[in-house]
Order: structure tokens, then sequence, then C-alpha cells
């Protein structure tokens, strides 16, 4: 996880506990772990293109049921 070399020491902090808590989906963690292997603009965009679709796909579900 290269980028957390570069980011304040509370926020290296925050991201260690949430990979380490067990109430997280091990899909979010890994997530977070590639993303903070890739240049961390791109890791955004993606994941947040990601969340736009299955938000998009959710909320379909939802209005059909």
């Amino acid at each position: 996880m290269t980028n957390l070399n570069y980011i304040p020491a509370k926020l290296r902090q925050d991201i260690e506990d949430l990979l380490t808590d067990p109430a997280i989906h091990n899909f979010a963690k890994n997530i977070i772990r590639k993303g903070l292997d890739k240049d961390c603009l791109d890791a955004y965009r993606d994941a947040q293109l990601a969340a736009d679709i299955l938000r998009r796909v959710n909320n379909s579900i939802l209005m059909e049921g």
C-alpha cells in the first residue's frame, strides 16, 4: 500500500483500523487495498464509477419491488 507512506499518521491509522475491522466486508477492504497501490485519483474515479453503477442497479431493484 504505497500511498500510505504519503498521508498523515492519523489517516494512516484510520485506514489500518478499517482494514483490520472484522465488521468491514472483505470486498470493501480489497477495493481499498488495491486502490492504495494505484494512482489515487484514478482509483477514486474507478471506485466512484463502480459505486454509481451499483447504486443504479440497487435503486432499480428497489423500485421493482
